[in-house]
């Protein structure tokens, strides 16, 4: 079965998304074979006996009886090679156990760890130690950075094509309403307004911070704080969840990953919206003319530049005529005024037979001597 350009263009988020999902499973399966160690345990005391037996081992220790340690008289008669010897101890006790608090390279954390490297995220938390791993790490950016972020702007795109879509058929309504049309097709393309964003990106916040300070704790501000260095790819990790309660509620690891991605797609949606309405005025008020003359080579004139972009605008125009007499829905009239002449004399809108939307137009005179065509199935 031969797919309709639509439905091919619809499968892309769908590909792109299993693609990421592959290649994150893939990402921590590897992370977790490369970096995978025995969690080991240091105690205080373990730390305490390895520093008295340092010192005993100092030319003035081997003088000293044990009821003999006062600190003061060890730290006097102690030479500059027995401090360096002691302090090497430290660096060491320090490092073992900056290496023991680190999270465990589990399949969960590794892959949590490549989620925030295609993200750009990075938390820093966790990152590999070994040659192999930081080398595994660079090829994996390499490659996954560029695959989320054509995932994300493929994602964004399709639901700013959706608002767009709602918005027409919303004016096209109140058009019909108040002058009494059936239908009226719009000359250009209608784009949702930026600030149609702005109480998805506010409820997301909210309900986010609000759950973050139930699981872990937080007051609500330094949960929004999290969240918001979280979505928008900063990642100080300063803040990193480590409430039991939150990993026996994300047990499964891919509810956590669902919710990242929510969040980088709503994100990705305010860049689509707001790259739209800034094009939107340029054009309004002509200064996309200045851009295009300021970067333009030599040999382009201003009265070229205004030409092309004219054409690219009656195109745009074309196109949204297009477009909105092609969403005709079953069984609606409309005025043969708003379908395409063609060269044959005849007029076309949705098409006499449409066989990727499988309808066609049938035409009627009526009692006030016009022509109205009503799409059937």
């Amino acid at each position: 079965m031969e797919l309709t350009p639509t439905q091919r263009k619809n499968l892309v988020p769908l590909v792109l998304f299993l693609a990421n999902l592959i290649y994150l499973y893939l990402g921590g399966l590897i992370f977790e074979s490369i970096e995978y160690e025995p969690k080991t345990k240091y105690t205080t005391t373990d730390d305490v006996s390895l520093f008295l037996e340092t010192l005993k081992e100092t030319s003035l220790g081997k003088r000293m009886l044990p009821s003999d340690f006062d600190s003061k008289e060890v730290v006097k008669g102690l030479q500059t090679d027995s401090l360096k010897n002691l302090n090497d101890k430290f660096e060491k006790i320090q490092n073992e156990r900056i290496i023991a608090s680190r999270p465990h390279w589990s399949f969960s954390n590794s892959l949590f760890f490549a989620t925030t490297v295609v993200t750009t995220i990075g938390y820093g938390n966790l990152a590999p130690i070994s040659l192999g791993g930081r080398m595994f790490c660079i090829i994996y950016a390499l490659i996954g950075i560029p695959l989320t972020l054509m995932l994300l702007a493929v994602v964004g795109n399709h639901i700013v094509h959706y608002l767009n879509n709602a918005c027409a058929w919303l004016v096209n309504r109140i058009r019909a309403y108040h002058s009494n049309y059936e239908f009226e097709s719009a000359d250009t393309q209608i784009n949702a307004p930026v600030w149609i964003a702005l109480p998805i990106i506010f409820v997301f916040l909210a309900i986010m911070s609000s759950m973050y300070c139930a699981l872990e704790g937080w007051d609500f501000g330094t949960a929004l704080y999290f969240i918001f260095i979280t979505f928008t790819t900063i990642g100080f990790g300063d803040i990193v969840p480590r409430s039991q309660a939150l990993a026996l509620i994300f047990q499964g690891i891919w509810i956590n990953l669902m919710l990242l991605y929510i969040g980088l797609s709503i994100v990705s949606i305010t860049i689509n919206l707001c790259a739209q309405s800034l094009m939107a005025q340029l054009k309004k008020t002509g200064l996309h003319t200045k851009i295009l003359q300021l970067f333009s080579t030599q040999g382009d004139s201003a009265e070229g530049i205004n030409a092309r972009t004219q054409q690219g605008e009656t195109a745009d125009r074309d196109q949204a005529r297009k477009s909105n007499r092609r969403k005709g829905k079953i069984g609606e009239r409309i005025a043969m005024s708003d379908l395409e002449p063609r060269s044959d004399g005849e007029r076309s809108g949705p098409g006499r037979e449409d066989k990727e939307h499988s309808t066609r137009l049938k035409i009627n005179r009526e009692a006030d001597g016009k022509h109205y065509g009503t799409l059937q199935e």
